[in-house]
């Protein structure tokens, strides 16, 4: 009995033991199951780091190689406008340019714009200018009227959210309604329009849409894909996009940036040019009698009747024929301000659709403006007077139209890619130049990555043709807002706007052909310069 009592008693305290054992075991499994987990984490964690600051580093790259065709453009720019029109298409220095090679990729930029109505190609590689545009912030309402596809109720809803304060331009109740929107209307009557900032800005009037605004070219890339082609006739309509800007002004200066003449003011003296005999008489006689020159055209095969020292009326001949009015319109003006003369269009470049619209211009002529000018010498495109050295318009006819044409252009705009090769990396930038000061200036620089990747790459990587590369995957930028724009500080906010520092303007060393862009004031001598206490207004589009 004893003997069987200890046996238990054994058998007992050996299953204590048991279980003691293996509550430990158990203890050290969970202990290790929690440390591989916790070494698990950290590594994807490390993972998961090291491939976003791959996915960061190439976005940045391709920055910085948009940036360097930026750089390039600025280069380019101060050539840009005038009568060589290579500026408009250069694919020798603006169309896949090798930036740098970092070992993984190349890396490349390609500036373009779309090409012309009646090209065959898609794509230019150059500048487009906005004086082949018209102004919205200097137009008529008639001016709108005539574009394709814009009723009268639409240009004057345009014409309201565009005008100068000072114009007064309202749009009325029923004018906003008539095309079946439901835009607010103020007190006045007049359409509560938000600030206008980019073409884009103008999808949120009513009656503005999409189709209309930008066509079936809805990424804003100027190809036909095949998805937009909703018309399917196989030509891209670019929508009214294509017509339109919101700024652009001509400064009163000649091309060598000396100051023009003013015909009305008996003070100013003559330029130091040969001028005709004849001429300087009937000015002097002019100026005596108080008589104004509304425009410089005005003076072409013109007679005015003044009175002589007798008292008599005499007519005196202005001595300016077809001859010798370029030499009037580069010299003398009849403006009494020195500040730019906003929404001249350029007679150059400017489309049929967009001449049509000058009061004096009809769709016949705008035409044969087209037709005439692109067997021009650009010696001979320098001035507007070609319309009539070249018969294309009577004098009485020029006199008319010359007060809204220009033959030079001094703000432009394009996009520009940067993008590495194979990985497909990119970053797309739309830009914005002026040149009006003598020195050219970024006063516009948007990222319109978000739109996609704009170009063809063929299988060497050059965007003229029509296949991707293989091997290379085109790769979107993760950033939640990717598309931003940066505007001068002197410009108005838009709601939601954000005071970014300087220091987070995304550019980057190590890339020798790169210059910083800046948005810094028009008078600084280091524009497009770093600049660490200027502040940009970021702005979410």
């Amino acid at each position: 009995m004893k003997i069987r009592t200890l046996q238990h008693a054994l058998r007992q305290r050996l299953h204590r033991r048991t279980q003691r054992r293996g509550f430990v075991l158990l203890a050290v499994l969970v202990f290790v199951l929690l440390l591989s987990m916790i070494v698990a984490s950290l590594l994807f964690q490390t993972a998961a780091d090291e491939s976003a600051a791959n996915a960061s580093a190439g976005s940045e790259q391709a920055w910085s190689a948009a940036l360097s065709g930026v750089a390039e453009l600025l280069r380019l720019a101060p050539q840009a406008g005038g009568p060589e029109l290579d500026w408009q298409d250069n694919p020798q220095r603006l169309k896949h340019q090798l930036v740098y090679e970092d070992g993984a990729d190349q890396w490349y930029f390609t500036v373009f714009t779309p090409a012309a109505p009646d090209s065959l190609a898609e794509l230019r590689y150059g500048l487009d200018d906005a004086a082949s545009r018209i102004s919205l912030r200097q137009t008529t309402i008639d001016q709108l009227a005539k574009l394709p596809r814009v009723t009268p109720d639409l240009a004057r809803i345009l014409r309201a959210a565009t005008a100068p304060p000072s114009t007064g331009a309202t749009v009325s109740a029923a004018s906003a309604a008539s095309d079946g929107s439901d835009g607010s209307v103020g007190s006045d009557g007049s359409v509560g329009s938000p600030p206008i900032h980019t073409l884009e800005d103008l999808l949120q009037l009513p009656g503005i849409t999409a189709d209309l605004l930008l066509g079936e070219d809805l990424n804003q890339n100027g190809r036909l894909e095949a998805s937009e082609d909703l018309n399917q006739d196989g030509n891209l309509d670019r929508g009214l996009a294509q017509y339109l800007t919101l700024d652009s002004f001509d400064p009163d200066l000649t091309r060598e940036g000396r100051r023009r003449t003013r015909l009305n003011d008996p003070s100013d003296p003559l330029p130091a040019i040969d001028l005709p005999p004849a001429f300087t008489n009937y000015l002097e006689a002019v100026r005596a009698s108080k008589t104004r020159i509304e425009h410089p055209a005005d003076l072409l095969d013109a007679t005015s009747k003044v009175k002589d020292a007798q008292g008599a009326e005499v007519a005196i001949p202005s001595g300016i024929s077809k001859d010798e009015l370029p030499l009037v319109l580069e010299h003398f003006t009849a403006r009494s301000s020195d500040k730019p003369e906003p929404g001249l269009i350029n007679l150059n470049t400017a489309s049929a659709a967009v001449l049509a619209t000058i009061p004096g211009i009809d769709e016949s002529l705008a035409e044969s403006i087209v037709s005439s000018r692109t067997s021009l010498s650009p010696d001979r495109r320098r001035t507007t007077a070609w319309l009539v050295q070249e018969g294309t318009v009577t004098p009485e006819a020029f006199k008319s139209i010359a007060p809204h044409l220009t033959a030079r252009s001094h703000q432009f705009h394009c996009r520009v890619a940067g993008y590495g090769l194979p990985s497909g990396r990119f970053r797309v930038l739309e830009v914005h130049i002026d040149t009006s000061s003598g020195r050219p200036e970024v006063t516009h620089l948007r990222d319109v990555t978000r739109l996609g990747f704009p170009l063809i790459l063929s299988e060497s990587g050059d965007p003229s043709a029509t296949s991707t590369p293989s091997g290379a995957s085109i790769q979107y930028p993760r950033a939640r807002n990717s598309m931003h724009t940066f505007h001068r500080t002197s410009a108005p906010a838009r709601p939601g706007g954000e005071d970014v520092p300087a220091d987070r303007d995304r550019s980057r060393a190590g890339n020798p052909k790169l210059e910083t862009g800046k948005s810094i004031p028009r008078n600084s001598p280091n524009r497009f310069r770093p600049q660490p206490q200027i502040r940009y207004r970021l702005q979410d589009v």
